[in-house]
């Protein structure tokens, strides 16, 4: 039986302060379908790690499952959704 791809969605966080970024990714996680399973968050990190830190050890939300930072890519981190 052939596998079903997983539906995932891609939020771009660059330029947006912390605030910005906790409302963004709310809204993204609020709107996202039931059937999207895998949130790729691009945040970066060469300009600070706030946004890092924030989406990889701060940021809560009852959708996210499991966060997945990206080895070898700093700058994303993935949330597997419920």
């Amino acid at each position: 039986m052939a596998r079903r791809p997983t539906k995932t969605i891609t939020v771009n966080l660059h330029g947006l302060n912390e605030a910005e970024a906790r409302a963004k990714l709310n809204e993204v996680l609020e709107q996202a379908a039931d059937d999207i399973k895998i949130l790729k968050i691009v945040h970066g990190y060469h300009g600070g790690q706030v946004l890092l830190n924030m989406v990889r050890y701060d940021y809560v939300h009852y959708r996210i499952d499991y966060i997945q930072p990206l080895y070898g890519n700093d700058g994303e981190t993935w949330y597997y959704l419920r």
